[in-house]
């Protein structure tokens, strides 16, 4: 993954993305100018709004590794950066696999460091430093659906459909997360009724629109698999 860091982004021009803040910005690309972070890619809201791909203000940034080894090597590295600039370091969580830092400076922000599943694509550069390529952040997205199914992940995927296939979307988070299962996908989609209109990031006006698509893609998977069951059935 090192090789596809390209130049290094400190200091390159001006963050553009509107929904990035300054302090985002320095965080992040301290945390990719570490030599020990030389295999790690920017994920998440944050990945996603570095590629203009939603407009979702996050307070977290993801930088997952194939590399066990490297998450303790690359937090602690990050740490003592972060405390040379004068911010603010606290060790919410940390194991081997997986370190949470609750970092403060002219702002705040969680910065979770992980182990994580080696990318399917080729990484790409955006202006915050090395991600996974756009159409994976989609896949690993409606993975994050799968497995949590929270209001920010229902906003983000609505958004993400717009410019891939959602069949290839699940294809390929298929390939990523050997577990997924397309009848739970359904299930956590379903997860979107348990929520009222102002928990979900999203403008009201936009909100009868998502829930009407979420609710239309359950239909059109159970559709599906109603026909593919009648199918095997006349098969055998």
């Amino acid at each position: 993954m090192a090789a596809a860091r390209g130049s290094s982004p400190r200091g390159r021009g001006r963050v553009s993305e509107g929904s990035i803040t300054a302090f985002q910005a320095d965080v992040a690309r301290l945390f990719f100018a570490l030599p020990e972070t030389g295999s790690f890619l920017l994920a998440g809201g944050l990945a996603l709004v570095a590629h203009g791909l939603t407009d979702r203000p996050t307070e977290d940034l993801d930088a997952f590794t194939s590399k066990a080894g490297d998450v303790s090597k690359a937090a602690e590295a990050f740490v003592r950066a972060a405390i040379e600039k004068q911010w603010t370091v606290d060790r919410v969580q940390e194991s081997e696999t997986f370190v949470r830092l609750s970092v403060a400076g002219e702002a705040a922000l969680i910065v979770d460091i992980a182990l994580d599943s080696p990318p399917d694509l080729p990484p790409t550069m955006s202006i915050l430093g090395p991600t996974f390529a756009p159409k994976e952040l989609a896949a690993r997205k409606l993975l994050a659906l799968f497995d949590r199914a929270m209001p920010r992940d229902f906003v983000d995927l609505f958004r993400l459909v717009r410019h891939w296939d959602r069949d290839e979307l699940m294809s390929m988070a298929a390939s990523i997360d050997t577990g997924f299962d397309v009848a739970a996908f359904a299930t956590a989609m379903r997860q979107l009724d348990r929520y009222r209109n102002e928990d979900i990031p999203i403008a009201a006006a936009e909100l009868p629109e998502l829930r009407s698509y979420f609710h239309a893609w359950v239909d059109d998977l159970a559709s599906a698999g109603r026909s593919g069951h009648q199918q095997s059935r006349e098969d055998s």
